[in-house]
């Protein structure tokens, strides 16, 4: 296994980290829709603060995801 396969791509720590912290605002919501929408509106709002849209997040995901498996 070569060291570029062995370690978590760049951007996953903090998406992952990010999910968790949705997750767990959803969490503390008794009805899941409200939850879902809390949650929804954090993802957004921590967008916004970074600059980029939900369709430029995932397009910078996929991007950084493909360049690291070129090199790989």
């Amino acid at each position: 296994m070569t060291p570029a396969a062995s370690q978590p791509l760049a951007p996953w720590p903090k998406v992952q980290a990010l999910y968790r912290q949705l997750l767990a605002e959803e969490q503390r919501h008794a009805d899941d829709r409200a939850g879902k929408e809390v949650g929804y509106q954090m993802l957004a709002d921590t967008l916004q603060d970074a600059g980029v849209d939900d369709s430029q997040f995932v397009i910078r995901l996929l991007r950084h995801t493909a360049l690291e498996r070129s090199v790989a």
